[in-house]
């Protein structure tokens, strides 16, 4: 048998900073068919990918990334993911760091904390560590499927399971053949190509309903309402540290998010909200709030984060901060996904550090005449672009263009269309030499209208 340790995560509080100082400064994704495919309906239906299993100590209850909500899941967005994952897949168990990249791609096993191989003969098995003393049948749904993942990608492996690190105890281990009776192919059919295992992800992802609401979700979407630059639709995602009962109720210790989303670039995005906020959370035996408690700002943050949480929880934040985060912001993703498909509407949802500077590109207009239009033209993107914004049941375009001459100078559009019919509200054609700006088209704008 071999066990080998996972590696620590990079540790980071919220976004690069310098995706974040954009972001936020507007504030601010053929075989023989089988019958019985019944038990992956709950496991599809949360699948997680970036899942974090969590040691909780006391009285506390272990909790794997949040068991009362979605985390994060496959979208369509994360077809490269999906593609380095099937790209990852071995014949043997015995390739130790072949079935490590594996389980660290894995969804819902990446958060984990080591695994065994059991090699010594057949059948051949994995055990992967969680410092969780018992799972819940939720959970165990959530790590069927990814077992699922694992047996697919490992050619004899014959059975995985989740065990305890401290007792070895099993806590739910799943066989290759019974998966196999579940699914409408056997998994070495899924492994054949990438199309077949983009078939077996999406099996086991696919969901057609909105986040399920909880105490938990509708009180961080309560506490942040009315507090952001407003957008199309309301998100949350949220990370359980652990719980403790209280004369109150129960305190849950938390990692939270929340999002307003938009159309910006044809893209659906999140155009305002948090980073990853610790909270405190107490709700009464009825569910509701007794308290909701988060660090207070600047160098008092990490002193109230000491008082707020125990030791073992600041460690947690200190130290997977950004895994934390990536988990909150896949489950926003699909409240996002869910609201594209009430509007029966498509589009890719978020963008990473990587992509924002190309799909947000700033003209190279001059400083002084740029500052100033900023500030006139509030209304409309800052970037060379477009949003969508819905006003009294309509749906308008804001887009801004650039045609440089050059040397800080050249001609920008400012264009309000409806997004159904084209037809153009208003129209502005500035001319920017220097720091002066000749109207070509359109009424000058004298202040910040409406503000």
């Amino acid at each position: 048998m071999k066990k080998i340790n996972s590696p620590m995560l990079s540790t980071s509080f919220s976004e690069p900073a310098k995706r974040a100082k954009k972001r936020f400064a507007n504030i601010l994704g053929s075989g023989k068919k089988r019958s019985g495919t019944g038990l992956f309906t709950l496991g599809a239906a949360v699948f997680l990918l970036f899942g974090l299993c969590v040691a909780c100590t006391g009285s506390s209850v272990g909790i794997i990334g949040g068991a009362d909500g979605p985390t994060k899941i496959f979208v369509t967005s994360d077809s490269d993911k999906i593609k380095e994952l099937y790209d990852s897949k071995i014949k043997y168990v015995g390739d130790a760091s072949g079935i490590g990249k594996i389980i660290s791609l894995t969804p819902f096993l990446n958060g984990t904390d080591g695994m065994e191989l059991y090699t010594a003969a057949p059948p051949y098995g994995a055990g992967i560590y969680t410092h969780a003393e018992s799972i819940s049948e939720r959970e165990r749904g959530m790590y069927k499927s990814a077992a699922a993942i694992l047996i697919c990608l490992v050619d004899n492996l014959d059975y995985a399971q989740i065990v305890n690190r401290t007792t070895d105890a099993v806590l739910c281990r799943f066989e290759r053949s019974e998966l196999d009776a579940e699914l409408p192919k056997a998994l070495r059919e899924y492994a054949e190509s990438y199309e077949d295992f983009s078939a077996l992800v999406e099996l086991l992802t696919q969901t057609n309903n909105a986040p399920e609401s909880d105490a938990v979700s509708d009180a961080i979407l309560s506490h942040n309402s009315a507090k952001y630059l407003s957008g199309e639709c309301t998100a949350q995602g949220h990370v359980i540290l652990g719980t403790e009962q209280c004369a109150e109720g129960n305190i849950l210790y938390l990692i939270t998010s929340y999002g307003e989303y938009g159309f910006e670039n044809g893209r659906f995005v999140k155009v305002s909200g948090t980073g990853a906020i610790p909270v405190r959370l107490t709700l009464a035996p009825d569910n509701t709030v007794v308290e909701y408690k988060e660090p207070e700002d600047g160098s008092y943050w990490l002193p109230s984060l000491k008082e707020m949480f125990p030791k073992g929880y600041v460690d947690m934040v200190l130290n997977q901060s950004e895994q934390y985060y990536d988990n909150c912001i896949a489950q926003e993703e699909q409240y996002a996904l869910a609201y594209l498909k009430s509007i029966g509407r498509k589009a890719p949802i978020g963008v990473t550090a990587d992509e924002h500077d190309k799909l947000y590109p700033l003209p190279d207009m001059n400083t002084e005449a740029s500052n100033t239009l900023l500030d006139l033209f509030w209304d409309y993107p800052y970037w060379i672009g477009s949003q969508e914004k819905t006003e009294g049941g309509i749906r308008y375009v804001y887009e801004k263009s650039w045609e440089s001459k050059g040397n800080g100078n050249g001609t920008v559009t400012f264009k309000k269309y409806d997004y159904n019919t084209g037809f153009p509200a208003e129209l502005y054609v500035i001319e920017v030499n220097g720091s002066e700006l000749n109207y070509l088209e359109g009424e000058p704008r004298t202040s910040r209208d409406g503000l």
